[in-house]
């Protein structure tokens, strides 16, 4: 929402419609300066028509996936159908969003049964997927759908995972290598170097162990104390801390099928892809090009996992060898995670050298950043992931390659809500760009955790911070923000890692002006929904 949309990830209604419902998106912005947008990152959950917006050329990184559509939306109104808690606007929004979703879904199938230039990037990495078969049983279930809404919901609902809408098979990308016994080989040469990560990681750990016990026995007494609500946090924890050690899914990363640990291409495949199109661009008005890319999502990689070329991982291979041999004395936290950012370099390394080889290379501007950080690396240790308030997950790397810039480091306190508007200013003036990114006296951070984004039944995380405080609350959309809802407090000159939380230890005073800043926050989230 912020990165596309420019606002708040909460406003309007949050990302329930994921972008539906923003005023625009970054893509109208550069259309309507007369730009051709091009996106080839595109995947279809949820309410998947929004992402299209202003999009002139888009291209498929991942097949429809109905199973996200579950975890995402209606695994949480199945919930409430079981308490007899579903209203007549609950009924409204999952509508909108089937309808929605059974559209895209043929679209897709269209698309794969035509062999259509928007899906090019992913076409046969799905091993013998049937896009008839597939699009026969659809069309019976948007049928059903169409003869009686609510009760087919209610069906759905009721039968979980278990309903024949989610036996339907997905498209895996389990082929995007054709050349399987290259695969094969390959595996088999990287076996010394997993080894040797998986070595590395548990002696750089060893010394973790107290920390590690202690996070999962502060997660497992909240658990004695509540076992309902604190169940899958105490699980998460206990896998957390033991995965801090092993690294579960190393082995995953380099087997036979390592093509298959990332379901959509390699970060270095998207770009290619942009490259591709970017030569044959014949338009008289400028492009806009987003390539969004997965590889340093968690989990994490760190080689190119669909390349059929052996100098490629010959390269990266002999970067991670370097990297792994030349680890800080005395760090902590996951091997695979240190080793993916310096994967990650050499992709940009990648990118800005064969966009010096361009013609179009001298006069584009490059943004490169992320939507948000990583607290997956085990230093220091947390007793959650995802769904926390510490700004390793909100601090997020930012970069701009720009003929015009030299060298200007932006300081200060900023939000990525203001990138849309940034990258549309950049177009007239690069400097001009820069001068006119805000600077802010706090910042504020608003999520409300994984799946479904329903505003008026879920506890909301609102903070609020700037160089020295930090507060943190857990408080509901419909009722006034009250001491006891202030859940974090950090001193960020003395510790910056949020490792001492000091709710109710600092005096309330002090702490005032960001209470404030929250409280005005959730009344404007409120406000945003009823408008």
């Amino acid at each position: 929402m912020n990165l596309y949309c420019g606002q708040d990830v909460l406003q309007n209604n949050g990302y329930m419609y994921r972008f539906r419902d923003a005023d625009s998106t970054v893509f109208e912005l550069m259309r309507n300066k007369g730009y051709t947008t091009f996106f080839n990152s595109y995947q279809p959950q949820c309410y998947p028509s929004s992402l299209r917006r202003g999009v002139d050329n888009i291209y498929y990184s991942v097949g429809f996936d109905i199973g996200a559509f579950w975890s995402y939306r209606l695994s949480h109104y199945s919930e409430l159908l079981k308490r007899n808690e579903l209203t007549e606007k609950d009924y409204q929004t999952i509508s909108d969003l089937l309808r929605d979703n059974f559209d895209e879904w043929l679209l897709f199938l269209n698309a794969i049964q035509n062999k259509d230039s928007s899906v090019e990037m992913i076409y046969g990495n799905a091993g013998d997927y049937k896009a008839d078969e597939v699009k026969k049983l659809v069309l019976t279930e948007q049928e059903f759908f169409n003869v009686d809404e609510v009760a087919y919901i209610n069906e759905v609902l009721t039968d979980g995972l278990e309903h024949r809408l989610f036996k339907i098979a997905p498209y895996n990308q389990i082929t995007k290598i054709k050349n399987r016994s290259f695969a094969e080989q390959n595996s088999i040469k990287l076996k010394p170097l997993y080894r040797a990560i998986r070595i590395k990681n548990l002696w750089r750990n060893i010394s973790s162990v107290p920390s590690l016990l202690g996070t999962t026995m502060w997660s497992f007494f909240k658990f004695l104390h509540h076992p309902s609500s604190n169940k899958k946090d105490f699980l998460k924890a206990a896998y957390y801390s033991i995965n801090h050690l092993v690294d579960f899914d190393l082995s995953e990363r380099g087997d036979k099928n390592y093509d298959w640990f990332k379901n959509a291409p390699s970060a270095r495949t998207h770009l290619d892809h942009f490259f591709k199109w970017a030569d044959e661009y014949q338009l008289d008005n400028p492009f806009f090009a987003c390539v969004h890319v997965d590889d340093v999502h968690n989990p994490e990689v760190f080689l190119t996992y669909d390349a059929e070329d052996e100098s490629i991982y010959n390269e990266e291979v002999a970067l991670v060898k370097h990297a792994l041999n030349n680890l800080p004395k005395g760090s902590k936290g996951s091997v695979t995670h240190d080793l993916s950012l310096v994967y990650i370099d050499n992709i940009i390394k990648y990118l800005v050298e064969t966009m010096k080889q361009k013609s179009y290379g001298e006069d584009t501007s490059i943004v490169i950043c992320a939507d948000h950080g990583f607290s997956f690396s085990g230093d220091p240790i947390r007793d959650s992931f995802v769904t926390n308030l510490y700004l390793e997950n909100y601090n997020m790397p930012f970069l701009v390659i720009d003929s015009q810039l030299n060298n200007i480091e932006i300081k200060g306190l900023r939000q990525s809500k203001d990138i849309p508007s940034f990258i549309e200013s950049l177009a007239n003036d690069s400097i001009d760009a820069i001068n006119k990114l805000p600077e802010y006296s706090a910042c504020t951070i608003e999520y409300c955790g994984g799946g479904c984004p329903d505003l008026s039944r879920r506890q909301l995380k609102l903070a609020a911070f700037n160089n020295n405080l930090f507060v943190g609350t857990l408080c509901e959309l419909n009722k006034e923000l009250t001491s006891d809802k202030i859940t974090e407090v950090y001193d960020l000159e003395r510790d910056p890692k949020q490792q001492k939380n000091l709710a109710g230890k600092i005096n309330k005073p002090l702490l005032n002006e960001l209470i404030s800043i929250i409280e005005r926050r959730r009344i404007e989230i409120k406000l945003s929904m009823t408008n």
